[in-house]
Parts: structure tokens; C-alpha cells; sequence
């Protein structure tokens, strides 16, 4: 038997995703491809003894139902620019596991060059 809070999280995390959400490619462990939406998030965080220095780190979410996992790839279509009308895909790598609350996992990524 399902909860109202199951009810609703089950309409509410693909309608997050639909709104916040970019179509990606996932390819897991296993070398299966899915076609599924992640939101893909920054942030400049300070760090070093004083915090004097500063990096940019990349965070991916998505639905815990995917089971994606620490290694699993993502690739996501680059926007074109006026200088790169045909740019290729940028393929992202979960490095940790940053939060799953049941509904969406929270991945720290690296962009794979």
C-alpha cells in the first residue's frame, strides 16, 4: 500500500525533472545506454587552508529509479555558440555520491576530456 507522500512524489520528481530537466545519455556499468533527464548544477566553492581559492564543481541529479552509480557516464548535447555551431556531446563521469534521499541521487561529476 502507497502513501500520499509516495503519491505525490511519484507525479512530483518527474515533473521537477521535466521542468529543470535535460535529456542525457546514461551509460552504466554494465554498458547498457538509457535515455533518461538529469539536472546538471554548479557551484564556485572556496577552498585551501583559508578558503583563498576557489573552484567550480559540477553536480548531476537524477532519478533514483535509474540506479545509476559511482563510474556510470552521462553525456549531455552541448549548446551551440556562434563560434561552434556543431559542438560535440560532453560526456560527464559520477565521481562520488553526494546525496539520495529515496527519489533523486545527487552525483559530484567530472567532465571526461
Amino acid at each position: 500500500m502507497s502513501s500520499q507522500f509516495d503519491t505525490l512524489a511519484g507525479i512530483a520528481i518527474p515533473a521537477l525533472l521535466d521542468v529543470f530537466g535535460r535529456p542525457a545519455v546514461h551509460l552504466n556499468s554494465d554498458g547498457d545506454e538509457l535515455n533518461v533527464i538529469v539536472m546538471l548544477a554548479s557551484e564556485v566553492t572556496p577552498f585551501g587552508s583559508y578558503g583563498e581559492r576557489a573552484e567550480t564543481r559540477w553536480s548531476l541529479e537524477i532519478n533514483s529509479a535509474s540506479a545509476a552509480k559511482i563510474g556510470d557516464f552521462f553525456t549531455l548535447e552541448t549548446d551551440p555558440t556562434p563560434d561552434d555551431p556543431a559542438p560535440d556531446p560532453t560526456v560527464w563521469q559520477a565521481t562520488q555520491l553526494l546525496a539520495d534521499d529515496g527519489l533523486l541521487l545527487k552525483f559530484s561529476i567530472r567532465k571526461q576530456l
